[in-house]
């Protein structure tokens, strides 16, 4: 693909620390979803890391001085409450494994911020690019203390979870970079849809009364999180 975007000259970058930067976030990001799927249920993980937005909007008036209203704040609160109402924090309800999920969740928005941060210069070639290179090193060096064999079957399924990562990837920061996040985050939200029927189909599981619950609130605060900025958009431009 490299030849197509204008050869090597197309990944030479003087932003390396901040290509460092998301390969480790970014690396960690899939290390403990995967973890918590092994721990607790496909939709449970799911609705957990989606309070990434939230992280992220927190993040993003931190590092880019992003102003956030009154009412957002409210709504970035009621979503962490949803957040809370789904991990379940009683000392009888509550899954440490729900951790790893939360971990997820905030090294996700840290990808995220680091790429908003390296778009003004960079490419989304190059940024999917160089950080699916040093994914690619890091892992390698990993490699040789985590081997288990695989069998035909495992070795077709991971090489479909690569092509569909890279694609996924490639679209989610194509989308972020060039789209106005209202546009974009609302479709992010279908995957607790696809995660309750994937996890249905595939391990008869369906998600408790609280994760149900919790999920409709962090999909209703999001919305309205979305609602808004598009509102201060359109007036900002307006004046």
């Amino acid at each position: 693909w490299v030849p197509r975007v204008g050869g090597l000259k197309a990944l030479k970058t003087k932003r390396l620390k901040g290509h460092l930067f998301r390969v480790i976030v970014g690396g960690a990001a899939p290390v403990l979803f995967f973890l918590a799927l092994t721990k607790i249920p496909f939709a449970d993980v799911t609705v957990i890391v989606f309070c990434s937005p939230f992280i992220l909007t927190v993040l993003a008036v931190f590092v880019f001085g992003d102003r956030v209203g009154i009412r957002r704040w409210i709504a970035i609160a009621v979503g962490f409450l949803g957040v809370t109402i789904a991990l379940q924090p009683g000392p009888e309800t509550f899954n440490p494994n729900s951790i790893y999920a939360l971990g997820a969740a905030f090294a996700y928005a840290g990808l995220m911020i680091a790429g908003r941060h390296l778009s003004d210069t960079e490419s989304t070639f190059k940024l999917v690019y160089l950080y699916n290179i040093g994914i690619a090193i890091i892992a390698t060096l990993i490699l040789p203390f985590v081997w288990v064999s695989l069998n035909q079957m495992q070795v077709f399924q991971l090489a479909g979870m690569a092509v569909f990562a890279v694609f996924g990837h490639l679209g989610l920061t194509y989308a972020f970079n060039n789209a106005p996040t209202a546009v974009v985050s609302p479709f992010e939200y279908t995957s607790l849809v696809w995660a309750t029927l994937l996890g249905f189909i595939f391990w008869d599981e369906l998600p408790g009364v609280a994760v149900v619950l919790g999920a409709a609130i962090i999909v209703t605060s999001g919305l309205y999180s979305i609602y808004r900025e598009t509102r201060i958009k359109v007036q900002s431009e307006q004046a």
